[in-house]
């Protein structure tokens, strides 16, 4: 029954897309759609491993991944540029399938390599939406849409339902922050620009509100590095009035927001266990005993079977954690897909943030720079946070990366 409903619904959305190719406001539907959908865990497994600890737990299919089946099928025929990062995706793509030659369970490599699958689909998809029907900034407003409802949940969470932490639509209070830091700086810099009106402020608004209840320490860090990149990097274009009122009006909205929220926040870094600071060290050695191990990898999605089966008794982990997953994204790589896969992943990754970055100082005259500042910005906090997170791995979370990635790289190139 499962498979039937992922077949009519490829079906339906490759209907939606025809029938996009000769509607403009079909197309403008799509685009915003590609941005909002991926903050919400709308999804179908036809076979799935619930009690698994991987990242990729079945064969998943979200919704957002039929609206890019529809928005490649109505941008398919037309003239534009071509992804500069087709070459990386289909090395990394390459790479997380070998690695099921030394993997204990090769269907769970092929879930994780689907779900690769997918965000080469997403990003394709908006890329060419960017590029081909110039639609980058109905694929933003999808994206900070995303964020003003995710940041709606949150305070509904904290308020309405008493919860201390706010996870939003994700499944933890650190994936909300990561996501939410790839939009929010974008807001800022817009708005610093004098550009993208009430609903870039209400970005911003709900992304700040958002990370500040997920009591995130990283992403609160993560929040504030970010929007200073993005003020100094904006002040660096043009000094004027507005700037310079904007940067009082931030420190006094900041500093409400911390006196009210202060109490909680320093209980937050007061009180973080000792243990969950251990057991992040301990996932790090035996991160690096496997690949000491097997410079090849493990498999992809493999840490937890792995650490369990072979790792785990010799470091001592205690029996909750032996399904962990190490934090660490750069060390989660390499360990599961060696060396080839660790720079793949960097190759392929960090594309991204290059061509953003050679964007951003090429169009800084333009309002794409400005855009450039704030993708820019998300990106390097992203990069940073990911030394202690392996959220790039979940699915809500590397989506949004994907289409934040697209809107920079689409960007560019459409204006090179």
């Amino acid at each position: 029954m499962k498979w039937l409903i992922v077949l009519l619904c490829v079906a339906a959305f490759i209907a939606l897309g025809l029938s996009a190719r000769g509607e403009r406001r079909l197309q403008v539907a799509i685009a915003i759609a590609i941005g909002f959908f991926p903050f919400f865990d709308i999804t179908l497994n036809p076979i799935s491993f619930e009690n698994y600890r991987g990242d990729a737990r079945g064969l998943e299919f979200c919704l957002v991944d039929f609206f890019s089946v529809a928005a490649l099928v109505a941008t398919s025929g037309r003239a534009g540029a071509r992804s500069p990062l087709r070459g990386r995706f289909a090395l990394y793509l390459a790479i997380c399938a070998l690695s099921a030659a030394s993997a204990l369970a090769p269907m769970f490599v092929g879930f994780a390599t689907w779900k690769a699958a997918r965000m080469m689909l997403l990003y394709t998809a908006a890329f060419r939406l960017v590029t081909r029907s110039g639609l980058g900034p109905q694929v933003l407003q999808g994206l900070v849409s995303g964020l003003i409802l995710a940041g709606a949940i949150a305070l509904k969470q904290r308020y309405l339902y008493g919860m201390m932490v706010a996870t939003g639509p994700f499944s933890h209070q650190n994936g909300l922050a990561m996501a939410a830091n790839m939009v929010t700086p974008t807001c800022y810099a817009l708005m610093l620009a004098g550009h993208g009106g009430r609903l870039a402020k209400a970005g911003l608004a709900a992304g700040g509100i958002a990370v500040i209840l997920t009591l995130s320490r990283g992403g609160l860090a993560m929040l504030v590095a970010s929007l200073a990149f993005v003020y100094l990097a904006s002040l660096a274009k043009q000094v004027n009035g507005r700037k310079l009122a904007f940067l009082g009006l931030s420190v006094l909205a900041a500093g409400a927001v911390l006196i009210k929220s202060f109490d909680t926040i320093l209980e937050r870094f007061l009180t973080a266990p000792k243990s969950s600071h251990e057991a992040r060290e301990l996932f790090e050695r035996a991160a690096a005993n496997m690949l000491a191990d097997h410079p090849f990898g493990i498999g992809i999605n493999h840490f937890s079977l792995t650490l369990d089966a072979h790792y785990a008794d010799p470091l001592g982990i205690p029996e909750v954690d032996r399904d962990g997953i190490v934090h660490n994204i750069y060390w989660l790589t390499a360990a599961e897909m060696g060396y080839p896969g660790l720079i793949a992943f960097l190759l392929l990754f960090g594309g991204p943030l290059l061509i953003s970055a050679k964007s951003m100082r090429r169009h800084r005259n333009l309002p794409t720079g400005d855009v450039q500042i704030g993708i820019v910005a998300s990106l390097i906090v992203t990069f940073a946070q990911s030394k202690l997170e392996w959220a790039l791995r979940i699915t809500q979370v590397s989506f949004v990366f994907w289409v934040v990635a697209a809107v920079g790289t689409g960007l560019a190139v459409r204006r090179a």
